[in-house]
């Protein structure tokens, strides 16, 4: 059952230093993901709702999220005028970061 953000319930978290075994991925992904994600998700195979990979590539998809519109995104990013720099630098991470795993590099 995914439990919403708002709900007042917390997700499992993993103890520091313990790797996310493949299955606990998509579950913690769960609560995070948007209205239109989540029915993505739920049309999806339920074998392949386990996965990470294609819970991932269909979230992509389905938002027509590419290399270039986040290269595109990252090249127009300001800094708005309630945003600090340390928010605004991990929103340039960020985006760097996808853009970088995108590519496959």
């Amino acid at each position: 059952m995914p439990v919403k953000a708002n709900s007042g319930v917390r997700a499992r978290v993993p103890a520091a230093g313990k790797v996310l075994e493949g299955d606990d991925k998509p579950l913690l992904l769960q609560p995070y993901l948007n209205e239109k994600s989540q029915s993505v998700v739920a049309r999806m195979d339920p074998i392949l709702c386990k996965d990470y990979t294609a819970v991932h590539n269909v979230t992509l998809k389905e938002h027509r999220l590419s290399p270039c519109t986040n290269l595109d995104l990252f090249n127009t990013l300001r800094q708005s005028v309630g945003e600090t720099a340390v928010m605004y630098c991990a929103c340039l991470k960020s985006l760097l970061k996808i853009y970088v795993e995108s590519h496959k590099v």
